[in-house]
């Protein structure tokens, strides 16, 4: 290869193997020069994958060393990698693998077109598809406080499968709600320097998520400051999850979006009474509209509360709507609590 131009290297992974090749550009044509290949070992199919993507990054630079010393390296992929092994305390072994990597000239970029047509098969079927910050984001936020000190776990879940995980321990006294807050703005942090657009998050402090979703007021000045920071990170994504936010402008304010129709149609179901968003419904009384966050809660309390039994998803929907509570997919996501409850 020509000293002079980088080279270009194309990641591609599956559930049993990981694979790469390494190609340069001459005059507008991507040239093969290596490729490289292997099984995963049975722990290394357990990996996430980003891990995976990660591990053939690493791979390919321990058979190739002789180039990616002597060159300038490109990695093509759409995955956030680069920004995960730019926080190597997010996972224990990134740390080991950022090291390695940073003795080389390495910078990432998008996948973008290939111009070599024996790599399209190759790339197409095994490359880790998707503009991932533009997909929605998930954070699960959970902090506690004792005698003995405060913390809060944190788990930032995203497309294809990419899953974050963090503990903190704060050096502060803090409550329960202020361990919850110091959760969610880590995570939006984390969130936003992974390159997220669209966020929506889960708690199980109704306190948070009900002053959060603009539901409660905050009166305790501490907590005011929380709200604010929440809010001024807020503005850096291009939503934070709120199916109601729609529909309750456009009952309150009249406006009307592209798909006017569509919304006119939808809004006839729902009324906004001080504020907050109900839908009518025909055999019950107004059912009270919850955002993601308060969803989780409440379907939290009634299966596995202290009145819970850990009933069925079906079941379980019903009570929510017998007590009066409603979201757009809380069939769905019972199906999933259900499936994800342990003593169940």
């Amino acid at each position: 290869p020509d000293p002079s131009s980088p080279l270009l290297v194309y990641l591609a992974v599956s559930a049993e193997a990981i694979s790469s090749v390494l190609v340069q550009e001459k005059e507008g044509t991507q040239t093969p020069i290596y490729f490289v290949s292997r099984l995963l070992q049975d722990p290394e199919t357990w990996y996430q994958l980003i891990e995976k993507v990660a591990l053939r990054l690493v791979h390919t630079s321990r058979n190739l060393r002789h180039y990616f010393q002597s060159h300038q390296v490109v990695v093509h992929t759409d995955c956030p990698i680069s920004k995960v092994l730019g926080k190597p305390e997010l996972a224990g072994k990134m740390m080991a693998w950022s090291v390695e990597l940073s003795q080389f000239d390495i910078t990432f970029k998008p996948k973008g077109p290939i111009k070599a047509q024996c790599l399209v098969v190759f790339v197409n079927e095994l490359h880790p598809h998707g503009h991932f910050e533009e997909q929605w984001w998930t954070l699960h936020v959970d902090g506690s406080s004792n005698c003995r000190g405060s913390g809060a776990g944190v788990i930032l879940e995203g497309p294809k499968g990419i899953v974050l995980e963090q503990s903190l321990r704060f050096r502060f006294k803090a409550s329960n709600n202020q361990a919850e807050y110091e959760a969610l703005l880590a995570r939006l942090r984390l969130a936003e320097d992974m390159g997220a657009s669209r966020v929506k998050y889960l708690t199980d402090s109704k306190v948070v998520a009900e002053q959060v979703g603009d539901n409660f007021q905050v009166k305790d000045h501490n907590m005011m400051k929380y709200y604010h920071a929440y809010q001024k990170l807020k503005t850096n994504f291009k939503e934070v999850s709120d199916w109601r936010a729609e529909i309750r402008a456009f009952l309150i304010n009249g406006t009307t979006p592209t798909e006017a129709k569509r919304l006119r149609t939808q809004a006839s179901r729902y009324v906004v009474i001080a504020g907050q968003l109900y839908k009518r419904n025909f055999s019950t009384s107004l059912l009270k509209c919850l955002n993601s966050a308060e969803a989780d809660y409440v379907t939290r309390e009634v299966h596995e509360g202290i009145c819970g039994m850990h009933l069925e998803a079906r079941t379980t929907v019903f009570k929510l709507l017998r007590a009066g509570y409603y979201w757009p997919t809380m069939v769905t996501d019972c199906a999933m609590f259900v499936k994800r409850c342990q003593p169940c």
